[in-house]
């Protein structure tokens, strides 16, 4: 048997049985029901209109809000993205369990050139911004002699932030008309950042192509070149004419 009972607080519709329904009609045209399960179906619900926490909706006909999406994907803490329209898929290789944040294949990119990862701090701040890195090959020639048959021309370097790390091995070539300063030029980048005055020095490791026993020289603000200095001493190095000549170099620098 159903029921109506009125109080002074509630109005109670009662339909009792198993499986019977609270049914709702307009001119005897059936608008929304309540199944024994809690269930509330209806032909038309306005959407914009609803506030609070609904109970499980079945509907037909869902006025003022899109179409529903669907999500696939079932692994834990997955990140769901937009894979096309009306769906939602998670991200396999990107996972964040409240603690970590983790990238299984592939790379971050930045859609936009010059910005990096703030390391160290909880605010974007400069000095703690690493935002850039590359790796690559820089092509060395010589200036103070005329040089041939130089077996390699070519450094490696690796550039992290604004400091350039680099190294060069020339091989045997040959020298000639060697005169004034010993120079290594090419440097992928020219040396900045520094004072006037203020120099960052390089490493002669080893060679027979420059006198004065040099072990070395320095980087001077501004330039992209390697100037060789005289061991124990501040005179420019000269290089050394002849055969079977080589070199080997290593340094950083600031960009």
């Amino acid at each position: 048997m159903s029921t109506i009972k009125s109080s002074a607080e509630d109005l109670t519709l009662n339909a009792d049985g198993s499986g019977n329904d609270i049914k709702f009609q307009i001119n005897a045209v059936e608008k929304a029901s309540i199944s024994s399960a809690g269930l509330l179906t209806s032909t038309t619900i306005d959407a914009t209109a609803l506030t609070g926490n609904l109970p499980a909706i079945d509907g037909s006909s869902l006025t003022g809000i899109s179409a529903g999406t669907a999500l696939t994907g079932s692994t834990n803490n997955t990140i769901p993205t937009v894979t096309g329209a009306n769906a939602i898929s998670g991200e396999a290789n990107l996972t964040f369990d409240g603690t970590d944040l983790t990238l299984g294949a592939g790379d971050i990119v930045f859609g936009t050139a010059g910005k990096g990862i703030c390391l160290g701090v909880t605010s974007n701040t400069d000095a703690n911004t690493l935002d850039d890195y590359e790796e690559g090959t820089w092509t060395a020639a010589l200036d103070g002699t005329t040089a041939s048959s130089i077996f390699n021309s070519t450094g490696k370097y690796t550039k992290i932030g604004n400091v350039v790390y680099f190294t060069w091995n020339s091989g045997a070539m040959t020298l000639a008309s060697s005169t004034g300063s010993a120079r290594v030029t090419g440097l992928p980048f020219a040396a900045t950042g520094m004072g006037t005055n203020d120099y960052v020095l390089f490493i002669y490791g080893h060679g027979n192509a420059v006198d004065g026993n040099s072990i070395g020289g320095y980087i001077g603000n501004g330039a992209d070149y390697l100037a060789f200095i005289d061991a124990g001493d501040t005179e420019t190095a000269t290089f050394i004419n002849g055969s079977s000549k080589y070199m080997q170099v290593s340094g950083f620098y600031y960009t």
